[in-house]
């Protein structure tokens, strides 16, 4: 079953970069290069979506193409997508009595917008009369080519507002919005659907907002949080129902250090039912102020309770404490794990802090990259570098600190350095009252002046050999 393209460089089929309705045909003439006549199927195992929807990829003929021995027979390609197609490269296979040989390559793409909204619809729920609550979007551009956007302003007026309200995206950026809700009117709603934003050369997005203007409400409960950075405190508080039809509530939380149920139901006439509320700070507390925030039950009567929120966010603890044995004179690498706990990558400065011993000492090097940087919601190993000319205990902190946050984590390492042991073995001989010597390679890679001391009770040599920083020499031994 030889079934061969004629010209070899049409083994890789290249469809090339097209835009949405744009068709691109090709063609590939194959020979039967058997002695025998052939009847065979054409085969593609599509490994993107896009290309397994009717008409995109075609080829012609596909099924129960029979050639006699040297007959040429054309195959047409023919790409026509419609919307996006990331760049692919798939292989055709002839068919034949159950078995599979790869025939050619076709590789190709189909560059076009695809620009979306994390969400379509903001529910701001009630927010208090002069006061402005403000949530944030993204725009999100996955596809080829950046765009100019603009939103339809005037349909926001005159409860809501957005910023920014035009600009630019480029192919695979996001554009932050703050969306603002500034109510006029106590317990009137608030609902603006629909809202359009154009783009250019693409279909427009639509967003719908909504919220309802209520009276300020006295603080119920003040509830205070502790807890370290990255971690989580939970408190609970009791809600009681003195009506006699349930209530559906749903939880409103101001601040984005805290979560809790999303919904909660109290019984006719239930008292003291638990509700917990989570504080997970991402962020250290900045110059001793505590994390502030609000959690607002909207009561079917038209009132509601409303509770304070205050969280002290601890400096983090270490990630691990990491001790090890390590021989003189002997590289070492220890991998530390660093772990990105948000979902955009984060760059980190490592700072390596001697804490023993306490002076600088020259004859120890504990140090990596300078810098690191983890994608969002991934792990990524740090390499420290470790070597010590002589014996002792070490111990360093190595801070992972990202310098725009100022959010860092780090790790107690220490290293007990052992002797070394015996580097070489030098076998010297001489017959009895005859002179044999050796040398000996002594480097100081210090910058300053050390004396080496020596001690073989058979031999003459120097009992202290002075060496200067940076440098090396030989010594001899004579037996």
């Amino acid at each position: 079953m030889k079934i061969l393209v004629l010209d070899p460089p049409n083994r890789i089929v290249k469809l090339g970069a097209v835009l949405p309705g744009q068709v691109v045909k090709r063609t590939v003439s194959i020979m039967n290069n058997s002695l025998s006549q052939l009847t065979f199927n054409q085969s593609i195992l599509f490994s993107i979506p896009e290309l397994q929807e009717p008409k995109v990829l075609t080829l012609v003929p596909f099924h129960n193409i029979t050639l006699k021995p040297r007959e040429v027979c054309k195959l047409e390609v023919s790409f026509a997508p419609k919307k996006r197609v990331p760049p692919f490269s798939e292989e055709v296979f002839m068919e034949c009595m159950g078995l599979l040989r790869p025939l050619f390559l076709l590789s190709g793409c189909c560059q076009a917008l695809e620009i979306s909204l994390d969400q379509e619809h903001i529910p701001f729920g009630p927010v208090v009369y002069q006061t402005q609550a403000t949530r944030r979007i993204l725009m999100l551009n996955t596809g080829d080519m950046g765009a100019r956007f603009k939103w339809d302003v005037k349909k926001l007026e005159p409860h809501f507002s957005i910023s920014p309200e035009e600009g630019y995206i480029t192919s695979g950026m996001e554009v932050s919005f703050e969306v603002t809700y500034h109510p006029t009117e106590v317990g009137k709603e608030s609902l603006c659907k629909n809202i359009l934003c154009f783009i250019q050369g693409g279909s427009p997005l639509s967003l719908t907002l909504s919220g309802v203007c209520v009276g300020p409400p006295a603080i119920k409960e003040v509830v205070n949080f502790t807890c370290q950075v990255r971690s989580k405190h939970t408190q609970t508080i009791l809600l009681s129902n003195r009506t006699n039809q349930t209530w559906n509530l749903h939880p409103i939380f101001e601040g984005e250090h805290w979560e809790g149920p999303e919904f909660i139901t109290l019984e006719a006439y239930q008292q003291n039912k638990p509700y917990k509320i989570t504080y997970r700070p991402r962020t250290m507390n900045l110059e001793n102020r505590k994390h502030q925030g609000t959690l607002f039950f909207p009561l079917p009567d038209g009132t509601g309770w409303l509770y304070a929120l205050h969280g002290t966010s601890e400096l983090p603890k270490a990630v691990a404490s990491i001790y090890r044995e390590v021989p003189c004179k002997t590289p070492y690498t220890e991998l530390l794990l660093i772990t990105n706990w948000l979902n955009k990558p984060q760059r980190f400065r490592v700072i390596v802090e001697i804490l023993k011993p306490e002076k600088p000492d020259l004859s120890i090097t504990m140090k990596g990259l300078d810098y690191i940087d983890v994608l969002s919601g991934s792990k990524k190993d740090y390499k420290l570098n470790f070597f010590s000319h002589k014996e002792g205990m070490y111990t360093a902190k190595v801070i992972f600190q990202n310098e725009v946050t100022n959010e860092f984590l780090y790790y107690n390492v220490s290293f007990r350095v052992i002797p070394s042991g015996i580097i070489k073995t030098i076998k010297m001989v001489t017959p009895v009252r005859q002179v044999a010597s050796a040398s000996i390679k002594l480097e100081n890679p210090l910058p300053y002046s050390v004396t080496f001391s020596t001690g073989m009770p058979d031999a003459r040599h120097r009992p202290a050999v002075p060496v200067c920083g940076a440098s090396q020499l030989r010594g001899h031994v004579l037996i």
